[in-house]
């Protein structure tokens, strides 16, 4: 970026990291660098933004709370936004008109799945409880539709409220925000797509409703726990960091068994390897670079392809 592109930006946003190591803002703790890393705390403070980036020409991308990415360039030009502040919060809506024994939760996109699932907890509302150990936000779980042990991200919600360039003249510099319901949303697995959005052209997600069943909440609590021990038992757990499970599970298929069934499972490349207990997860054990992890990738698709003819998708979003 030039310098007059800097300092415009340090008006419109607080809080910059200029030159960002991604190694330090993403759960694989390796990465390449990108212009500037922008801390958003605002929908007010984020309009402008966007605003102002489309009229520079500047790219961006969100990256939620960097728990599924890698960003393997040495460097990105452009600007990475996280959504803070206010947009990390999560509460019940108390006058919501819902059906009797049901509740509804608005979570703000920059709000992790844990501190949604304690929220929910706290008001007696259950559904949510599978993911009370993934360490995404709602607006990443929602852009890629998470989820484990049978529920997805998609299941419970109710509405979404989205920010995106006003009328059809998407270079028209003026961005508002709209409701969506759920059902207007296409969700596939691991997949969403928005009404009116062509490729590379999803909307801004700001927050989402979630409707959820009144519980016990010691029922509830009891089943964050067996879920928490499940991911303990069957996870990598002390042995490195990860963006959590790499591939997509191909149709009727679990990518971790063809993984292991291929003998691929503790395959090592520089100080990357694929977790001797979970194969579906490749960990960097402390050094790993971003090109010891795409080349392990390389060779655990390759692998399976020979062993069983099929090719992996990856889950993780390679910048």
């Amino acid at each position: 970026m030039i310098a007059e592109e800097r300092a415009a930006l340090a008006r419109l946003c607080a809080t910059v990291h200029w030159d960002a190591d991604m190694g330090a803002y993403s759960t694989f703790r390796t990465g390449g660098r990108v212009d500037a890393l922008v801390d958003v705390q605002d929908l007010e403070e984020l309009g402008s933004l966007l605003s102002w980036l489309q009229g520079q020409g500047i790219s961006w991308r969100l990256i939620g709370g960097g728990s599924n990415i890698l960003v393997a360039s040495p460097r990105v030009e452009g600007v990475f936004l996280r959504l803070k502040g206010g947009f990390c919060q999560a509460r019940k809506l108390p006058d919501a008109p819902t059906a009797f024994g049901t509740g509804l939760v608005r979570a703000g996109a920059g709000c992790s799945l844990p501190r949604l699932v304690r929220c929910c907890s706290l008001e007696g509302l259950g559904g949510l409880e599978w993911a009370v150990g993934i360490p995404g936000t709602v607006g990443g779980a929602l852009r890629m539709n998470a989820g484990a042990y049978g529920g997805t991200i998609s299941h419970q919600l109710s509405r979404v409220s989205v920010i995106a360039p006003a009328g059809s003249d998407s270079n028209s510099g003026v961005w508002k925000v709209e409701q969506l319901g759920a059902e207007q949303i296409d969700f596939g697995y691991r997949s969403s797509r928005f009404p009116g959005a062509g490729p590379g052209e999803q909307p801004v997600i700001v927050s989402a409703d979630f409707i959820l069943d009144q519980a016990e909440p010691e029922d509830i609590r009891n089943r964050e726990k067996e879920y928490s021990r499940q991911r303990r038992a069957s996870q990598p757990q002390g042995t490195g960091f990860s963006a959590g499970s790499f591939f997509k599970n191909p149709p009727g298929e679990s990518a971790g068994r063809l993984i292991e069934a291929a003998g691929l499972k503790g395959l090592e490349q520089g100080d990357a390897q694929v977790s001797c207990c979970h194969a579906n997860f490749i960990v960097n054990r402390g050094q790993a670079t971003p090109g010891e992890i795409i080349t392990l990738m390389k060779r655990v698709q390759q692998g399976v392809a020979d062993s069983a003819g099929v090719v992996l998708e990856p889950e993780v979003v390679i910048l």
